[in-house]
């Protein structure tokens, strides 16, 4: 049919002719399943998924997002925590080992007490920001003018340079721990508010 002018007109195609070929020539109704022509194939075949980019770059977007809005809103308090961590684990580990070194140490052992005085300025130094290893006695007092810490210093430079006998070597090493774990609490204090 063709509009035209308001008006249908009818147009008709030419005959022609189409031919059918019947492949199969007789359909059953059901076939036995050792007749029926099935291929069997049990091999792997890999199919590759197609990467969906614009979902991944997505995620990874999100994901970036996320971790900077957690960056921006909780960082400090993580890095806060993260060192106070470090700092009680390096704290315990130095009050372990100087108890032991402490208990070790003979007052006849001038090397012992000299490798303990060594341990301590190591961990003073890793503490604060002064070099105590490169600080005499007579430096660190004028540093630290506390007349405790000033008189333990002397007493263990008399035994390890003088050869002197410490009468009382574990109040001497005792005055280095509680000056260590004044420190350590000024230290976590800072931490904790700075």
């Amino acid at each position: 049919f063709v509009l035209e002018n308001g008006d249908t007109s009818l147009f008709y195609s030419n005959k022609n002719n189409a031919f059918l070929i019947h492949l199969v020539t007789e359909v059953p109704d059901s076939v036995a399943l050792e007749n029926l022509p099935l291929i069997v194939n049990t091999t792997y075949l890999r199919v590759n998924l197609p990467f969906n980019t614009p979902y991944w770059v997505a995620a990874g977007l999100g994901l970036l997002l996320v971790v900077v809005l957690i960056a921006i809103l909780f960082g400090k308090t993580i890095i806060r925590r993260f060192r106070l961590r470090r700092l009680k684990r390096k704290h315990l580990e130095f009050l372990t080992t100087f108890d032991r070194f402490s208990e070790e140490t003979d007052q006849k052992a001038p090397d012992r007490i000299e490798h303990l005085i060594t341990y301590w300025k190591g961990y003073m130094e890793e503490l604060q920001v002064v070099p105590y290893t490169k600080l005499t006695t007579k430096e660190i007092t004028h540093l630290h003018p506390e007349k405790s810490l000033s008189q333990a210093l002397k007493d263990i430079d008399r035994t390890i340079n003088g050869g002197s006998v410490l009468a009382h070597p574990s109040a001497s090493l005792g005055e280095l721990r509680q000056y260590s774990q004044k420190k350590y609490e000024e230290k976590v204090e800072v931490v904790k508010h700075g």
